[in-house]
């Protein structure tokens, strides 16, 4: 799963809680369906902090994906490490600057592209 430092905590969290599941914890969750997981995200700390909170059973991977050699790498690497992938979760995504059509800067349109369409190609 990509961008899941924070996703996993974050939106998957919050639609838990939302459902009156909060007092599930996802590491039980998580062992009991016997599930194997890999986490790729940009930011190491909060993977380091996810896995932690899966009791340290998850692969992980600190990269960007808008570098496709990086995703390529990462998914060998992943794939070598669990052995096959049977879900597949793309969620990474950013939004970019808050601002006008016009004042919109060119690079960040570009880098919202890379990330959000190419990215998860």
């Amino acid at each position: 799963m990509n961008d899941e430092s924070t996703g996993f905590r974050g939106a998957r969290g919050r639609r838990h809680r939302r459902r009156g599941w909060h007092r599930l914890r996802r590491r039980a969750t998580i062992d009991a369906s016997g599930a194997h997981v890999a986490l790729w995200d940009r930011d190491a700390a909060a993977l380091d902090a996810a896995k932690a909170s899966l009791g340290g059973a998850a692969v992980t991977h600190a990269f960007d994906v808008a570098d496709a050699a990086a995703v390529d790498r990462a998914a060998r690497e992943s794939l070598a490490a669990l052995g096959r992938i049977d879900v597949l979760v793309c969620s990474a995504g950013i939004t970019g600057p808050n601002k006008t059509v016009w004042d919109y800067p060119v690079d960040d349109w570009k880098r919202v592209f890379d990330v959000n369409v190419h990215g998860l190609f």
